[in-house]
Parts: structure tokens; sequence; C-alpha cells
């Protein structure tokens, strides 16, 4: 990898969810060199699960960085109460041998210290 795809790749939030809001997620796997990163992208306003990913999967593009969709589901986000639950499932973008919902949490707790995360397989 070029130093300038590196720290351009440096510079994307690992989460990018939307506060005080139930919303459409998905989990993007990101090839750096022989491990991979995780992101978690959510948007109230999406009506679908590609809309939540698109602008990540844009910019990932176009700095020519291999990654895939490895499936979505939703998020309830509560500032107030300092909690995320993750759920459901995408239809767009199904889960290849059940959900990662876990992998979710542990990006979530990383970036959210202090709240309470957790996942189910439950719910749409």
């Amino acid at each position: 990898a070029s130093g300038g795809e590196a720290s351009g790749l440096a510079a994307i939030p690992d989460a990018q969810i939307d506060e005080g809001a139930t919303q459409k997620y998905v989990l993007i796997a990101v090839k750096q060199g022989d491990s991979t990163r995780h992101l978690v992208r959510g948007a109230a306003s999406a009506g679908f699960h590609q809309e939540a990913a698109d602008p990540t999967c844009r910019q990932l593009q176009s700095m020519q960085v291999p990654y895939e969709i490895l499936g979505g589901g939703r998020i309830k986000h509560d500032p107030a109460g300092k909690s995320i639950s993750i759920y459901g499932h995408s239809y767009g973008f199904p889960w290849n041998g059940g959900s990662k919902h876990s992998v979710t949490k542990e990006v979530l707790d990383e970036v959210y210290p202090g709240y309470t995360v957790s996942w189910s397989d439950e719910g749409y």
C-alpha cells in the first residue's frame, strides 16, 4: 500500500451511526495487507441498507481499497441511556454463515466506551 492510501484509510472512522435513532446498518470488511478492519455504518435516513453503506463504499472505491459488505441489520442508539442494541438482518446483504453482530459489538465497544452494547439475532 502506498503512504497516501494508508493515511487516507486511517482517516476513515471505525463507526458512523446516528444518535438517538433506530437505523439500518451494515458491517464492512476492509482488507489492509494481511489484516482485516471492520467498519460499522448506520443511517436513520436509509430506506435500504445499501443507502447506509454507499458513502463509505464510494470513499473506499475512490481510494482503490478492497472491501466487502458482510451483512447488516438494525442498530438502536440511545445516547441518553448510553446504550446501543444491535439486532435483525438485511435482505439486501444477508449474513453468510450467521450474523456478525458480535463483530459489530466489538467495534462499537471501542468507539463508545462507557456504553452498554448488546446484540441479538432476533427481530428485523
